[in-house]
């Protein structure tokens, strides 16, 4: 796909997606398992937090905050194509 429409098209691409991961190591290689937010949804209450830790969705809701300025700030860096 190297020299297709396809491959030109995503390379020129300005946006960054950021997603978290679980990475696993794995007989075959490197097992990457993207964390969704339906994941996170049918996960909230199943580990114990830390007493003194955030709540779990005010946590999500400021690394969502970050994944915006982010965002925000590589479209103002790169600008519209």
């Amino acid at each position: 796909m190297p020299g297709s429409a396809r491959a030109r098209s995503i390379s020129r691409c300005p946006c960054v997606i950021y997603t978290r991961a679980i990475v696993t190591a794995t007989d075959e290689g490197i097992l990457l398992k993207p964390v969704t937010a339906a994941i996170i949804d049918r996960g909230f209450g199943l580990l114990k937090r830390k007493p003194g830790d955030k709540p779990l969705a005010e946590e999500w809701a400021e690394r969502k905050r970050e994944e915006h300025q982010k965002e925000e700030a590589n479209y103002a860096h790169h600008g519209s194509r």
